[in-house]
């Protein structure tokens, strides 16, 4: 039974490693290019690329709900930053930096493994991708050029002026993952879910 419990584990791990390579591939390549460049707006929630304009929460949300992910983007585009980020990935799975430098929080970053991550700050949220040993920051910027852009992590004013940053990775998270791939989960993993808080805001 043991041997069982771990093959369907590791076939299930095997699984959610693909779909976060699979979804992170999909909005790298399928999903930002159209939205680079899109204006930035405090109160922008447009749902056409290169249209309109478009806030931070709101370009966050708008990306995962047309890559595929059940979440109610507009319920979770309006809460602050910090409940965006569990509302996504659940509150066990949520890490919070006090004071950190660019450089200490970048490699907070880099610890947990390359991937699609959520980054909430204190006044505004934004994806980062960390691949190839470096990390970018994805995001609808209100600072110039005030447009959806990505930049180095690095070097990003933004970011690296936050005093809060509040960080949950996407990739490998199995509420999320499970929810793309329309997954059943098993009475097991639904308590285990509830238990991480996984999805508060998903449909």
């Amino acid at each position: 039974m043991q041997y069982k419990t771990a093959f369907i584990e590791a076939q299930r791990d095997d699984a959610i490693d693909f779909a976060s390579k699979t979804l992170t591939q999909n909005i790298e390549a399928r999903i930002w290019p159209y939205w680079f460049g899109t204006e930035y707006d405090f109160n922008g929630n447009t749902r056409t690329p290169g249209r309109g304009k478009i806030a931070c929460g709101y370009f966050v949300t708008a990306v995962l709900y047309d890559a595929g992910i059940p979440i109610d983007r507009i319920t979770l585009a309006q809460v602050p930053s910090e409940k965006l980020v569990t509302g996504l990935v659940g509150e066990p799975s949520t890490n919070r930096y006090h004071h950190l430098t660019i450089g200490e929080f970048l490699s907070a970053v880099k610890s947990f493994g390359e991937g699609l991550f959520v980054v909430g700050l204190d006044t505004h949220t934004g994806f980062l991708l960390y691949e190839s040993d470096e990390v970018y920051f994805v995001h609808a910027s209100a600072r110039f050029p005030h447009a959806v852009v990505r930049e180095p992590a690095a070097k990003s004013p933004t970011l690296r002026n936050s005093k809060y940053r509040v960080l949950g990775k996407i990739s490998g998270n199995y509420g999320l993952m499970s929810a793309w791939l329309n997954v059943r989960p098993s009475p097991v993993a639904t308590k285990e879910k509830r238990q991480r808080g996984d999805g508060l805001l998903m449909r």
